[in-house]
């Protein structure tokens, strides 16, 4: 197992979740345990189930490895040419309010799903040539509807206000807002909950805003 040399001169450049580049090695490593993504992706694609991959990556934080799975799932594993998104429709593009570690469980339960992170459209993403933060929501928007998105699912009530505008982007696609705080139950159990409802909408040629 290799690890990149930790010093206090290693800066690491966020690339995906808990996924950066290391400016000692290059390599493309994971941001707490500093493990080499390739290595951890061979003992993935070897079958090893979770414990394996404890065992063989000491150090490793179960939150590295969901984060890893997510990366895979929209990236693929070749960290030299990750993939880009496939053409055709897609099912749904996750707010930055919802974990992109569900991307392997919204890709398995609707269909060819990602993120707004691994789309460069979260605020830790802008830059200063990005534009304002208050045009985001409309960018989100326009990139789901333009890229073949059938639904955004967020937790921003922002969207429930521009969907009252008729001429807005967001009316292009479905709006899945998770409204209020349910203690009782994690996002993807909650997701899933509606998940029927959910695969109705996105095959239905009417968009709509969709509480659950």
């Amino acid at each position: 197992m290799k690890k990149t040399k930790s010093h206090d001169g290693d800066k690491l450049a966020r690339v995906f979740g808990l996924i950066a580049r290391s400016a000692a090695s290059s390599q493309l490593v994971l941001s707490h345990s500093r493990i080499t993504v390739g290595e951890v992706i061979a003992t993935l694609q070897s079958g090893a189930d979770e414990q394996a991959v404890f065992a063989a990556h000491p150090g490793i934080r179960p939150e590295e490895i969901r984060a890893l799975k997510a990366y895979l799932v929209r990236f693929g594993p070749d960290l030299e040419t990750p993939l880009p998104l496939p053409d055709g429709p897609k099912a749904l593009l996750l707010d930055e309010n919802i974990p992109y570690t569900l991307i392997p469980a919204m890709t398995k339960h609707f269909g060819v799903s990602s993120h707004v992170e691994a789309e460069g459209l979260s605020r830790q993403n802008l830059t200063r040539h990005s534009g304002p933060v208050s045009a985001l929501d409309g960018r989100i928007a326009r990139y789901a509807g333009d890229n073949g998105f059938a639904a955004l699912i967020t937790a921003d009530t922002d969207f429930a206000a521009l969907y009252k505008y008729p001429t807005h982007p967001v009316r292009a696609i479905n709006v899945i807002l998770l409204d209020g705080l349910r203690p009782d139950l994690t996002v993807e159990k909650r997701i899933l909950r509606h998940q029927d409802m959910i695969r109705k909408q996105l095959a239905s040629p009417q968009r709509d805003l969709i509480r659950i």
